[in-house]
């Protein structure tokens, strides 16, 4: 009996597929990760069809939702690193050569061991030149690090990038990037978050801050529209870099000065990422709360604020951790001591000691990542102890981190 032929064996694909109800294939294929729904998109039309439609898509990202916790702790880290090391001599390192960086996407996974905390690269990936291309296809002008640019809002596998007045969106699971349409009154401000909802809508917004002197105003962009929209000015001073997305609202801080009495207030405004409306959280009794970062400490609202000033000579310093156990209720604000953090042995300075993201090892005890001028730490909270992954960065420069990422299909085309 002759073999059959590729075009009988697709006949027999088609026909299987279609023997089997339809809800009960996507049952099946949504539990596979982005890289094997990918895989297999060229089985058949119907799967290419059917794993393309925003039910699907929707059906995908719930499921890893639900699943982030259940595996290894995942990280995307979004790092600016030295595109060449500097020069080697036997007395000492130099480079007058101008300094080059990259943009490095660094997917990683944490794992505790029976002895240490070990980081395992899953995959790195240098942007940089998707960016030039993007930016400038069709001259060699410079590339985005000969310019202002920055790396903001990494949001469940969706990355979203500054450049001047370009605002670029990368999905870096399905390799797909957008050039936003650009916003006449946005040049180099911030870019406060990126939320997108995962039903058969497949919308997306990102979040632009213009501000001037003591007053900000929030600019949206629809993926559904393709255009922008501006909310009403808000007084204030935005003291945040990027914003904090949780349960879709987007946090961040400002402080409010009143000139007729000459006092301020600082707070906690959020935005509605769905409703687009905003509202404010005050912050507990502190007596220091102009220098902190906003996380989120198992799911909930946080904060870290240093206990003492930061000095050249001090190895380890204590922070405190105000966590809002139950979301919106002003009185649920609770106040936990961390450290001492030991620094020793690392240079200090005005990013010695930056919080980046809690996690929690498989032994279910809390860890700290840290940032500490150009490197990567982590703290156990529980024992303190210390370990250097090993993922460096330039001094000074931006460093974004989600831990437990989950990728998506979303389509940026």
């Amino acid at each position: 009996m002759d073999a059959p032929s590729d075009h009988s064996l697709s006949s027999i694909k088609s026909s299987q597929t279609l023997s089997i109800p339809i809800e009960l294939v996507m049952d099946i294929l949504k539990r596979l990760s982005v890289r094997d729904v990918l895989r297999s998109r060229p089985v058949c039309k119907e799967w290419n069809s059917l794993l393309r439609t925003p039910k699907f898509i929707s059906l995908h990202y719930n499921r890893s939702l639900q699943m982030r916790h259940e595996n290894a702790a995942s990280f995307v880290y979004l790092r600016t690193i030295p595109s060449r090391p500097p020069f080697q001599s036997r007395t000492r390192t130099f480079d007058a050569r101008p300094r080059r960086v990259s943009i490095t996407l660094t997917f990683f996974t944490l794992e505790r061991t029976t002895t240490k905390l070990v980081a395992k690269v899953v995959k790195e990936e240098d942007i940089m030149a998707m960016l030039s291309s993007l930016l400038f296809p069709s001259c060699s002008c410079p590339t985005p690090s000969d310019l202002y640019y920055r790396m903001v809002c990494p949001f469940d596998g969706m990355v979203c990038f500054l450049c001047a007045k370009h605002i670029i969106m990368y999905n870096p699971a399905t390799r797909e990037s957008q050039v936003l349409l650009s916003h006449p009154d946005f040049y180099m401000n911030r870019i406060m978050g990126v939320w997108f909802e995962s039903t058969m809508k497949q919308q997306y917004k990102v979040f632009g801050l213009i501000s001037g002197d003591h007053w900000y105003k929030i600019i949206i962009y629809d993926s559904t529209l393709n255009s922008w929209r501006v909310t009403r000015i808000m007084f204030g001073i935005v003291n945040s870099e990027h914003g904090l997305l949780l349960n879709e609202v987007l946090h961040f801080q400002i402080t409010d000065y009143d000139d007729y009495d000459d006092t301020s207030e600082t707070m906690i405004v959020t935005f509605d990422a769905r409703l687009e409306t905003f509202g404010h959280f005050e912050f507990p009794s502190s007596d220091n709360i102009c220098n902190i970062t906003l996380l989120t400490f198992h799911g909930n609202l946080a904060f870290m604020e240093s206990n003492i000033e930061m000095d050249i000579w001090i190895d380890s310093y204590y922070d405190d951790l105000w966590v809002m156990t139950e979301y919106g209720v002003q009185h649920s604000w609770t106040k936990k001591t961390l450290g001492p953090f030991d620094f020793s042995g690392y240079y200090k300075n005005s990013v010695y000691g930056t919080p980046l993201a809690f996690w929690k090892n498989k032994d279910e005890q809390d860890e700290l990542l840290i940032l500490a001028h150009k490197h990567t730490l982590s703290f156990n909270l529980d024992t303190m102890e210390r370990t250097d992954l090993s993922l460096s960065l330039v001094a000074y420069g931006n460093s974004t981190i989600i831990p437990y990422n989950v990728e998506t299909l979303l389509s940026l085309k």
